[in-house]
């Protein structure tokens, strides 16, 4: 909807003014930008919004894989923890929400060396979560 897509939007603009001003001098885009993402979720926003959007800001494309409650009881058990969100990565399954975000960040270069500025970023991300949580 354009209501989800306004905030996609803001979130991502967010996301790139607060990590606009860290070191994050250790980019791997270019290494990381050729490797096939998928993410696995309900066809909601819920705990993979943040993920979507970071990987929106760090302009990654990606499969977004939805699926009903009705689907689940199949797709369960090809999880790796049997929950989602689940990033795809070449093929190979990657779970925890803040994980996926955070790597999804790195891959932008919003994610510093500097610890201090890590958990600037850190909080950043689980802002995004708690803010997905009551949207």
């Amino acid at each position: 909807s354009s209501d989800c897509e306004a905030r996609r939007f803001f979130c991502c603009e967010i996301i790139k003014s607060i990590t606009n001003n860290t070191d994050n001098t250790n980019n791997n885009m270019t290494s990381s930008s050729s490797r096939q993402h998928e993410l696995l979720y309900f066809n909601g926003a819920g705990r993979a919004e943040t993920i979507r959007i970071s990987l929106h800001a760090a302009g990654i494309n990606f499969t977004d894989t939805r699926f009903t409650g009705k689907d689940w009881p199949a797709i369960k058990p090809t999880t790796p923890l049997g929950g989602v969100p689940v990033l795809k990565v070449d093929g190979d399954s990657h779970c925890q929400s803040v994980s996926l975000a955070r790597y999804a960040g790195k891959l932008g270069g919003f994610y510093p060396t500097d610890p201090l500025q890590a958990l600037i970023v850190d909080e950043a991300i689980e802002t995004l979560n708690e803010l997905m949580a009551v949207a």
